[in-house]
């Protein structure tokens, strides 16, 4: 009687769990279609940028989740198994939000997105440059954070100088590294007038340039082995090429005109543009 009671009692805990698992799937599967029906074009473009500004003040009050994974089905393992969000991947969609928002609503509030435990990983600085380019950080708040951020840039950092952008990567060195670290690196070198810090990053730039450029078909790769200064995962990969091209043109942006680096910067510029129109 008790082993009945026992199954019986498990077989109702199961059939709890898999009816939440088909509720949760359902309503994410539900939500993005009802949405796409509110989609609709503008003739008029003022009006078009207004209401891009209205749903970006909204985001930046409450930034919605970015799922780490598309997938559709059983989302409620992934939530259980911390799969279905990341810090990191918020922080910086977070940024990307900031920097569109700013550019058509200079005025916008926009929330301090940290917290004393949100500087964890490698690309936090993307969040920390948007903050600090759009003026939500002040130079001593915006210093205060560099200073936790640098220690993680130094720990990453390996013998050869290439930084590790997610620790266990070893020799492969990601393209985000470009658009992530990079121009957070050169605002804060000049801002402390120290050139170890500008130097670091732009010797990331040309190594993935060295190692991950594809010249012969004007393709950038996602990663390259820094061991063997080849390309690896994606090549042509759309997001990755973009990262590339944000990377160099946010640093472009940050350097003076009297330095050297720009002008090298800005022929890397030209050559990705006339790729990307060329494919």
């Amino acid at each position: 009687m008790i082993f009945i009671n026992v199954f019986l009692g498990c077989l109702a805990l199961f059939g709890v769990i898999f009816a939440l698992v088909i509720v949760l799937d359902t309503f994410l599967w539900v939500k993005p279609k009802l949405a796409h029906r509110k989609i609709k074009g503008y003739d008029d473009f003022t009006l078009w940028k207004r209401r891009v500004a209205e749903c970006g003040r909204k985001w930046a009050k409450r930034m919605p989740t970015v799922r780490l994974k598309d997938e559709r089905r059983f989302v409620l393992l992934d939530i259980l198994t911390k799969q279905y969000k990341h810090s990191s991947l918020q922080g910086w969609q977070y940024a990307q939000l900031i920097s569109g928002l700013k550019a058509i609503d200079a005025e916008a509030k926009i929330k301090d997105f940290f917290t004393d435990n949100a500087i964890k990983e490698v690309d936090e600085g993307f969040l920390i440059y948007s903050e600090w380019t759009s003026g939500i950080l002040e130079n001593k708040d915006a210093d205060a954070l560099m200073q936790r951020y640098i220690e993680i840039i130094e720990r990453s950092t390996k013998e050869n100088g290439l930084i590790e952008y997610r620790e266990g990567f070893g020799n492969i060195c990601l393209v985000d590294t470009l658009a992530f670290v990079c121009p957070i690196l050169i605002k804060y070198g000049l801002y402390k007038n120290d050139e170890k810090w500008v130097d670091l990053a732009i010797k990331q730039i040309e190594t993935y340039h060295s190692c991950a450029y594809v010249k012969e078909f004007g393709l950038y790769a996602h990663a390259y082995d820094s061991v063997k200064c080849s390309p690896c995962e994606s090549i042509a990969w759309g997001r990755g090429t973009g990262w590339y091209l944000l990377g160099l043109l946010s640093c472009h942006r940050e350097l003076p005109d009297t330095r050297k680096e720009k002008e090298e910067l800005r022929l890397l510029i030209k050559e990705a543009l006339e790729n990307i129109v060329r494919h």
